[in-house]
């Protein structure tokens, strides 16, 4: 009886080893999603009231360099969402389906918390 239950638990130590050995080297992959075109629409509006027809030169290189500034500020906050919840971050538009209650599906959305670090880079 002694051996049986020695056996025993040294079988449940050694799974329980192997299982946490498991879940360690094979982490769940973690990813965020945010909706590129809610980010997206405040500037293009921005940018539609600047274009104006028979602009100059010196004109058109303020709403190229504008474009470039807005560019850098959102790699910027893509980059630093990122780094916030050390996840992956996909545009929402690259997920095919989510289901009906979102937060069900264990995929945070970073929308507003981009927004919030672009407008304070300003």
């Amino acid at each position: 009886m002694k051996n049986l239950i020695l056996t025993w638990v040294l079988s449940v130590l050694a799974a329980s080893l192997i299982g946490a050995t498991w879940i360690y080297i094979h982490p769940q992959q973690r990813i965020a999603r945010v909706d590129m075109k809610i980010l997206f629409i405040d500037q293009k509006a921005a940018f539609d009231s600047l274009i104006k027809p028979e602009m100059t030169e010196p004109e058109q290189k303020v709403i190229i360099a504008a474009a470039k500034a807005y560019a850098q500020r959102l790699n910027q906050a893509l980059e630093t969402a990122s780094n916030e919840c050390n996840c992956a971050v996909l545009n929402s538009d690259a997920i095919v389906e989510l289901p009906r209650d979102v937060n069900a599906a264990g995929i945070p959305d970073l929308t507003a918390r981009a927004q919030q670090l672009m407008n304070s880079a300003k």
